[in-house]
């Protein structure tokens, strides 16, 4: 069965205004860095992993980055300059019973050779110092190249005997060991070498179609959760965004034909599944359960996967009657 999908789902990619492609890759990498963070700082920050308290939960300060963002519109009477890149403030438990603020800015699209990238990272530390009174740990994640002095990691300044040097954690996704990376058990080891993969690959969408079918079998032999799996695979249709009609067809194809292959124990993630999850819209939600529970998926597994109660998924199907319909709370890792 073809399922259609709305025209901004990647990976028909050509089928987006560019202003969109560009929200829709800004969101991509939010989404990621929000629902794999600590593993992100498994391998971002690793110097950073013994002193992690991982008995209570990471905050992301969005409120505290909203004003920050706002007062930095007007400083020098700059004009607002739009959303050009992602911008994720964390306050993070430690082990001592405190905690660390880190603030982690994603240039997604190389956008910064255009500025002062070093400067800029400076004046968020600045301001967010300034206002909140709290030190920053900083990491800049590039997703394309920027000029050596653009990525350097350093901003320096010095006039008559007085000297600013400031150093952060740079993250190149474009660089990396594929093999470590394709054998690592951390999920945002994954996403780094699909986004690696991306770059690669950026101007031949018949490569893209082979990293795509490579990495969607490595994602079915892990054994993270069903959201996991499914949050990683719209991450990596989405950093490769195909752009030529035949190879869409060709993935949707593939990957349809997984769909009709499905054995006990393994696990691919339907079209209608992930169109749930990434759409986020209740009556997105409806159509996707309708849709499982037409296949006989379990009631406790569609109500994972879509963020829905079980109670809701069971008025659903007690309201169509749908044969075949499973209400059993076990379902396949």
């Amino acid at each position: 069965m073809h399922y259609n999908k709305p025209k901004d789902h990647v990976p028909g990619g050509n089928l987006m205004s560019a202003s969109a492609n560009a929200r829709f890759d800004d969101s991509l990498w939010k989404n990621l860095l929000t629902e794999f963070f600590v593993p992100m700082l498994h391998a971002v920050l690793p110097e950073m992993v013994p002193f992690l308290d991982s008995s209570r939960p990471v905050r992301f300060l969005d409120k505290e980055l909203r004003r920050m963002a706002k007062y930095a519109l007007h400083y020098e009477g700059a004009p607002p300059e739009g959303k050009r890149f992602v911008d994720l403030l964390a306050d993070v438990p430690l082990v001592s019973g405190e905690s660390t603020w880190i603030l982690f800015h994603a240039e997604v699209q190389g956008r910064g050779s255009h500025e002062d990238f070093p400067l800029r990272m400076h004046r968020y530390r600045c301001r967010l110092e300034a206002r909140y009174n709290r030190p920053l740990v900083a990491v800049a994640l590039l997703a394309e190249p920027l000029p050596a002095n653009q990525a350097s990691g350093e901003y320096l300044w010095e006039m008559f005997g007085t000297k600013v040097v400031y150093r952060y954690r740079v993250f190149k996704t474009f660089e990396g060991n594929e093999k470590a990376l394709a054998e690592s058990p951390n999920p945002f080891d994954l996403a780094h070498l699909a986004a690696l993969k991306a770059w690669k690959s950026r101007k031949s969408d018949r490569l893209k179609l082979g990293y795509m079918k490579e990495i969607l079998d490595l994602l079915d032999e892990r054994g993270w959760t069903h959201h996991q799996k499914a949050q990683l695979l719209t991450f990596m249709e989405g950093v490769m965004h195909l752009n030529e009609e035949d190879a869409v067809q060709e993935y949707e194809e593939w990957e349809e034909a997984l769909e009709r292959k499905k054995e006990a124990g393994r696990m691919y993630i339907s079209l209608m599944e992930r169109k749930g999850m990434e759409m986020g819209r209740e009556e997105t939600k409806i159509t996707a359960a309708h849709r499982m529970l037409s296949r006989g998926m379990a009631v406790s597994l569609i109500a994972e996967l879509l963020d829905l109660s079980e109670d809701r998924v069971r008025e659903l199907a007690n309201r169509n009657d749908m044969p075949g319909c499973s209400t059993s709370k076990e379902h396949p890792d």
